[in-house]
């Protein structure tokens, strides 16, 4: 019986790692889509390459290859009131 625990428990828990981790992957392709969107560099494209380069690889080349930021419009972003 305990052995049956044990395994029910570990099976959670590998399965609320993988799904943290691709949740993680997610934002992680969100983030390079709307970033390179904003820099006019064809954020799918870029998106798609991170994903099929197993994420690291692609990721290391947009970081490498991405246009300066120049004016970025935030929407969340408030001035000073002071």
């Amino acid at each position: 019986m305990i052995d049956l625990i044990i395994g029910i428990l570990g099976f959670s828990i590998s399965a609320a790692v993988i799904i943290i981790i691709l949740f993680g992957l997610l934002k992680l392709e969100i983030w390079v889509y709307n970033d390179a969107n904003r820099r006019r560099m064809r954020g799918g494209i870029w998106a798609f390459l991170v994903l099929i380069t197993l994420v690291i690889p692609g990721l290391l080349v947009y970081l490498l290859i991405r246009k300066p930021a120049g004016n970025f419009k935030y929407h969340h972003f408030k001035k000073n009131r002071f």
